[in-house]
């Protein structure tokens, strides 16, 4: 059975004391944690200890609609490196759930799933269960994607990701 994170943030005091930013510019505004939307935007949790290697973490997002800007947010785990860690969420622009890897920096979307449900400006509250290699992407409490992969880093970091988008994200656990 997956842990639940020993965490939780709900950035209501305008603050995101355990989040640290790998890439892109990170601030806390009117109670929601987002990014300038520059390139690839990655914040790791420190979770006071190490990952468990089966988990669970959710997170509400909300895909900005901004001229230029793609339309995505997502949870990164079993983060290595800027180049080598694997996520899942929404991809919202092209209304698709994904789960991927970025392998020596090239990301490789492995399930993709469409759902009209998915929109910009719109929270969704997701959620990511991991356990025996495997990633459980959830809508409310309905699983949209899974992937099976063949192995995990034991201890690896979590955190949030958007790509080339500016994303609001609350309620991390």
């Amino acid at each position: 059975v997956a842990d639940s994170l020993n965490y939780t943030e709900d950035f209501d005091d305008n603050q995101a004391q355990d989040f640290e930013s790998i890439a892109g510019v990170w601030e806390v505004s009117n109670q929601r944690f987002r990014n300038d939307g520059s390139g690839y935007n990655i914040s790791l949790v420190d979770l006071g200890e190490e990952t468990p290697a089966a988990f669970e973490a959710g997170v509400t997002l909300n895909s900005q609609n901004i001229g230029g800007k793609a339309q995505n947010g997502m949870i990164v785990f079993n983060y290595i490196d800027p180049n080598n860690y694997r996520y899942a969420g929404a991809l919202t622009g092209g209304r698709n759930w994904v789960i991927g890897e970025s392998v020596n920096g090239n990301l490789r979307h492995l399930k993709r799933v469409s759902d009209s449900d998915i929109a910009a400006e719109r929270d969704l509250a997701i959620s990511l269960l991991y356990e025996n290699h495997t990633a459980t992407l959830r809508y409310g409490n309905e699983q949209v994607a899974q992937w099976q992969f063949e192995n995990s880093v034991a201890g690896a970091d979590i955190g949030l990701l958007a790509v080339n988008a500016v994303t609001e994200f609350d309620d991390f656990y």
